[in-house]
């Protein structure tokens, strides 16, 4: 990380980007008091601040954040601060952690990411014992309170061979079912730096991720993310979000943070096709550089904490907060209407949701206005498809138009396309198609009973017959009054074949066909 290094804490050369216009990017919107109130003044021991990890603690209800100070480069120790809002910070008045006297980590230590469980806190962070910042590691530390922090005697990650050859750092951990999933940044002398992942039990022996190693594909030559480091993932409902920093080439100003997703725990992941989703500003604090830090999801709203510099700081780290209520919107690919009897089934998938809370399903009749008439929850966040159902149950003739009105967690909402009915009561019976056809091994049968014959309605039977014209089953015998009706057939002990089904009501008897497929 020789060159990431140089570039996020010694003077930067100003590099001027394209317009920012360039990119289409997620709704994030930076802070009006940026940068916050966490670097200290010229010549004190956090002048430079960088590498911000927040994370939200509910026992003393608020955000807690570890972060790389720097007095002397390349002399580093890690700062601590609290929040009530996440904007306005109260410091720990030292570093909460110093390089060691001797060994591995004894010139630098930061860049971390820290978990609370039971009751301990837990941090994995990068350390260096050299000037020439070769080999990076990464150590492991426990804290009862997040400030007092007993190291773990040797590094739990090292350097190894190929293209994390000269250093490991940057961790980003999450707990999962059995153990931790460790994302971390790799690079070989030369300065070309890819993202990895690793396993471990218990936080302190890891095997690493041989197959798939480096997870995220670097960008193609002179991308904006040709270098790709500092991952910090977020899991939302079985789906990873990995907010990364990229940068054209090693030592080349002008970063960008980008955005990829998995849903099979990092071991393959896709770009959002808009990256970059936050860039530098010039002419402000962040105008030279601009890099990951920490995420979460907080009052149904993504908070990121960044670091960022130029000549306005001086060229010293400074952090900053950006927000977003709308990352991913619920992509809907289809609505539709049908008509079976007196209800209306409305259909509707979606491609992937994020921060979903649900539907509402909204109907206008005659002159009246839109009016919700139920809602569906959402599965919040997803990126296979889901598909719902909403049935409504009609009383007059005439035309119906409906609409969904998607609402996220944040109170953020937009509406379906509208799509029409027209509905006249039925006066006969009627018999409808089995769904679905063919079938296996259930179906659903839907009947109706009109209600100006009532005094024809001594019994009505619905049986299914083979092909033979033997009887299978009797699926009703019994009076019925005026409506709709639906039966669901299971055919677990019948073979393949093409069935008949027949409705019988006073003199009315209809016959239909259908189709078990093994």
């Amino acid at each position: 990380m020789r060159t990431i290094f140089f570039k996020m804490f010694l003077l930067i050369t100003m590099l001027v980007l394209s317009s920012a216009s360039t990119f289409a990017q997620y709704e994030w919107a930076k802070d009006a008091g940026n940068p916050l109130n966490i670097h200290g003044s010229s010549g004190a021991w956090d002048r430079s601040v960088v590498t911000p990890f927040v994370l939200f603690n509910s026992d003393s209800n608020r955000y807690e954040m570890w972060y790389t100070s720097f007095w002397t480069f390349p002399n580093a120790g890690i700062g601590f601060a609290y929040s009530s809002d996440g904007i306005t910070w109260t410091k720990n008045p030292t570093s909460v952690m110093t390089p060691s006297v001797t060994g591995w980590d004894s010139l630098f230590v930061g860049a971390v990411c820290v978990l609370k469980e039971s009751g301990t806190y837990k941090m994995w962070y990068t350390g260096w014992k050299s000037t020439t910042r070769y080999p990076h590691s990464i150590g492991y530390a426990t804290s009862p309170d997040g400030i007092n922090w007993t190291k773990h005697p040797n590094p739990v990650l090292t350097p190894l061979t190929g293209w994390e050859s000269g250093a490991v750092g940057y961790p980003s951990v999450i707990n999962v079912p059995g153990g931790y999933w460790m994302f971390y940044t790799g690079e070989v002398n030369v300065g070309i730096a890819l993202t990895g992942r690793a396993f471990s039990t218990d936080g302190i022996t890891w095997q690493r991720d041989s197959v798939n190693n480096p997870v995220l594909p670097a960008g193609s030559s002179g991308q904006w993310d040709q270098n790709n480091y500092l991952a910090k993932v977020l899991e939302l409902n079985n789906t990873l979000f990995l907010y990364y920093t990229g940068q054209s080439s090693p030592g080349v100003s002008g970063t960008a943070i980008g955005l990829a997703t998995s849903v099979d725990t990092g071991k393959t992941w896709t770009k959002y096709s808009n990256n970059p989703v936050l860039m530098r500003k010039i002419g402000s604090w962040d105008a030279d550089w601009i890099e990951t830090g920490s995420i979460l999801l907080k009052d149904n709203t993504f908070k990121m904490w960044y670091d960022g510099g130029g000549s306005v700081t001086s060229s010293q780290g400074r952090i900053g907060l950006a927000t977003s209520t709308n990352v991913i919107p619920v992509e809907l690919t289809s609505f539709s209407a049908s008509v079976i009897g007196a209800e209306v089934i409305l259909n509707w998938s979606t491609a992937t949701e994020l921060n979903n809370q649900g539907f509402e399903v909204q109907r206008k009749f005659g002159d009246n206005s839109f009016a919700t008439i139920g809602s569906v929850k959402g599965y919040g966040t997803a990126t296979s498809p889901n598909n719902y159902t909403y049935v409504d149950k009609l009383m007059n003739a005439g035309k119906y138009f409906y609409r969904l009105k998607q609402i996220d967690y944040g109170g953020k909402y937009k509406y379906s396309q509208v799509v029409e009915v027209n509905w006249s009561p039925f006066t006969t019976y009627k018999l409808e198609q089995n769904y679905p056809n063919p079938f296996n091994p259930t179906t659903r049968i839907h009947y109706s009973i009109p209600s100006n014959v009532k005094s024809e309605m001594s019994n009505v039977t619905l049986k299914v017959y083979d092909v033979l014209g033997n009887e299978m089953a009797t699926l009703v015998n019994e009076e019925k009054d005026a409506g709709n009706y639906e039966v669901e057939w299971n055919t677990e002990k019948l073979s393949s074949g093409v069935y008949f089904y027949q409705l019988k009501a006073g003199s009315f008897i209809d016959t239909r066909k259908m189709i078990l497929l093994r």
